[in-house]
């Protein structure tokens, strides 16, 4: 799990000839100290110790140990540049600007690693002084002993008794961020259950009792800023947390166990505090800051999935790692090959090739080798159009991973879903016109599109998706009723806490709570009684009636749906020819069409380049179609060539 810093670093120095990327200056004295500390040995590391105690010039000690040998040390992850955007802000950059005495020679650091080293001097944090950070135990001037290293990345986080999560120097919120964290992730489920944002605002007796002076809103103000620390953006922390045997987390003089990290994440994401806590992190904050709070959730996930030795270890981690960034798009796919381990070792189409692979070459290869790894089409499920590439030329069934956005259906793996039942993939691969060739069938055409889930919530405007849902028949062809099928397929029919397929049923008076919500909403800022008029009608048509109106007694019900609904929030509902209804990628148009492909879990979107070749918009949730029940039906197969 190296970190931030040591991802940026990872760019420069995985390949002797990607030096540019992290332009570190040196000092002359910087390579006669590693001529004396060589790594002659298969395994050999260094690890730094500082010197307590010296109130001068910060003075480490530097020695070779081999892995083999088991010796104790803390690694620590951390990012190379600013901690925070005031950081930024005020000229602090990625740069080694600070003087230290290493073996007595002479080398700059980073500020932000120089104020860890000073935490670790003078306060004694981590109790084992002995540490392993990249910056200083690599040669960085020494392209061989970094590509070196950097294989052993993995080995050298996972052989650490401890990680330490270095956020940066403290400011004005850590204090009360960290409290908090540490109060809430020491709580049971059940007992978080009973805080919610309203309580705050009422300043609940229950939750009072239970929390103390935590309970204040300055408090949670101060923990929705901690996650707009720099440190949860980086692609590299998924390996360096998911290989820790045991993590914890410093802001300056403050401590907090990882595992409380990790609960306070978990609660935040799956409750409604997580439009609390986005709203506040929504003005003035970058689109890649505004899920931080998931973070720790994501990595956890990916951490589980690795014990378990998963099969899809590699691409489940591309999906989970989609919101990271690096400062080389490149390592969105490098970073992640420790955390996949044996799955990926002695395939060269992995190998980590900075100067001579380009981005569009390395995204290529990977898509080549994870189709050839695997016996499904998964990987199809994401590449989801134009709006979701910055990389170019990119065939369109090969996913750019430089993209931070969410991908998918928001679920990893799609294991709830069928679409093409137990049918086998059929696949080839031409890799010199770089076009795939499937089996499958189209189930329709899509006539009409609504607007993305994320815009309704920010724009508040609804009246774009009931007129979808009044082009419906009132009966669908499940036999469910058009406002039963709507709130389903915009949750993808998955709620709950676990998330549970299909939703609850108590979902759908949460799904009238909230369009109510919404309703009222609209009607307040336009003021219009044609409007108004117009918008009792569409209701009352969506819900089968108009008394949905009256006075909310199941809020939590609408808590929940919102909540899962605030989910994958890319996705927007289209309707086809023949009246499905389904949800897929902001990149869909009218034209394109749904398909059953042979291996898919899930249908997928098809936009027609030439006659015969298409060009893929990703997965789909298509209300009805999720079971195989398409193959019900007397289908003619054929062959899809996707370019």
């Amino acid at each position: 799990m190296s970190s931030p810093k040591c991802k940026n670093y990872l760019t420069s120095f995985n390949l002797s000839d990607q030096v540019q990327t992290m332009s570190q200056p040196t000092t002359p004295l910087r390579g006669s100290l590693y001529s004396t500390l060589r790594l002659t040995q298969h395994r050999d590391i260094r690890l730094l110790k500082v010197v307590p105690e010296n109130r001068g010039v910060v003075e480490c000690n530097i020695e070779v140990v081999n892995l083999d040998d088991s010796p104790g040390y803390t690694a620590i992850s951390y990012t190379w540049g600013p901690s925070t955007n005031e950081e930024a802000a005020r000229g602090i950059s990625s740069q080694p600007s600070r003087p230290i005495s290493c073996n007595s020679h002479t080398i700059l650091v980073t500020e932000s690693l120089y104020n860890l080293l000073l935490r670790v001097r003078d306060y004694g944090i981590p109790a084992s002084r002995h540490l392993w950070i990249d910056a200083l135990c690599i040669d960085q001037d020494n392209p061989l002993e970094r590509t070196s290293q950097v294989t052993m990345m993995a080995n050298i986080y996972h052989s650490a008794s401890t990680v330490l999560v270095w956020l940066g120097e403290e400011d004005e919120d850590a204090g009360r961020s960290f409290r908090l964290i540490g109060i809430l992730g020491k709580h049971c489920r059940d007992c978080l259950a009973l805080i919610t944002p309203q309580k705050l605002t009422q300043r609940d007796e229950e939750v009072t009792e239970l929390l103390g002076r935590e309970f204040d809103v300055s408090y949670w103000n101060s923990l929705a800023k901690f996650w707009q620390r720099r440190y949860f953006t980086r692609a590299w922390i998924v390996q360096e947390i998911s290989l820790a045997r045991k993590a914890i987390a410093i802001c300056g003089s403050h401590v907090v166990d990882w595992e409380c990290v990790i609960n306070v994440s978990r609660f935040l994401t799956v409750t409604s505090w997580t439009r609390w806590v986005s709203a506040r992190l929504g003005i003035g904050t970058p689109a890649t800051h505004l899920f931080n709070y998931m973070v720790p959730t994501i990595v956890n996930a990916n951490k589980r999935a690795r014990d378990m030795g998963d099969k899809n270890i590699m691409l489940y981690s591309l999906i989970r790692g989609r919101r990271f960034t690096a400062s080389d798009p490149r390592d969105k796919v490098y970073a992640f090959l420790g955390v996949a381990g044996d799955s990926v070792k002695g395939k060269p189409r992995f190998a980590p090739i900075y100067g001579e692979r380009s981005v569009v070459d390395t995204y290529t290869s990977a898509a080549i080798q994870l189709l050839e790894d695997s016996d499904d089409m998964l990987l199809l499920t994401c590449s989801e159009g134009e709006q979701f590439q910055k990389i170019s030329p990119l065939p369109s069934w090969v996913p750019d991973w430089s993209c931070s956005r969410g991908l998918g259906l928001g679920i990893t793996g799609y294991k709830r879903y069928s679409a093409a039942g137990s049918l086998l993939r059929s696949l080839s691969i031409d890799e010199a016109s770089l076009t795939l060739t499937v089996k499958g069938f189209k189930v329709d055409d899509i006539i009409a599109k609504g607007a993305s889930k994320s815009e309704i919530i920010s724009e508040t405007d609804i009246m774009n998706w009931l007129c979808i849902v009044q082009a419906m028949p009132q009966v669908y062809h499940t036999g469910q009723s058009r406002s039963e099928v709507f709130w389903r397929t915009l949750i993808t029919d998955t709620g709950g806490t676990p998330p549970c397929h299909p939703a609850p049923a108590a979902f759908g008076q949460g799904f009238v709570l909230w369009l109510t919500s919404q309703y009222r909403k609209v009607i307040d800022e336009k003021k219009n009684g044609q409007t108004s008029q117009l918008m009792d009608e569409v209701i009352s048509t969506v819900t089968g009636s108009s008394s949905f109106l009256q006075e909310a007694h199941h809020k939590q019900d609408a808590d929940d749906y919102e909540t899962t609904l605030y989910h994958a929030g890319h996705l927007r509902p289209f309707l086809t020819r023949k009246n499905y209804i389904g949800v897929g990628s902001e990149s869909l148009t009218g034209g394109n069409s749904v398909w059953i492909v042979c291996g898919s879990p899930v249908p997928l979107i098809l936009r027609e380049a030439d006659p015969g070749t298409f060009r893929i918009l990703g997965g789909s949730y298509l209300h009805g179609f999720m079971k195989g029940e398409a193959l019900e039906e007397n289908i003619q197969f054929q062959n899809v060539k996707i370019i």
